[in-house]
């Protein structure tokens, strides 16, 4: 969902099919397509009991919100 030059991202990957790097194939792909589209910044909300999860959103700046971590990166 994009506001501006900012856009929220979300996707999951099945839990069979975690641990294989297909989360850091779609965020580097999100990232590339939203710095073609003119996007400057990602927000992500995810459950801060998911460090793999976190992880993939590095160099975020964290936002807590209940159990939530708002994630928001800079491109």
């Amino acid at each position: 969902m994009r506001d501006g030059t900012a856009a929220e991202v979300a996707f999951a990957v099945a839990d069979e099919h975690q641990g294989r790097g297909i989360g850091r194939v779609l965020c580097s792909e999100l990232e590339a397509l939203a710095r073609a589209a003119g996007i400057r910044e990602l927000h992500a909300v995810v459950c801060g009991a998911n460090p793999p999860a976190v992880a993939l959103m590095r160099g975020g700046r964290p936002s807590w919100d209940g159990g939530e971590l708002e994630l928001v990166v800079g491109l």
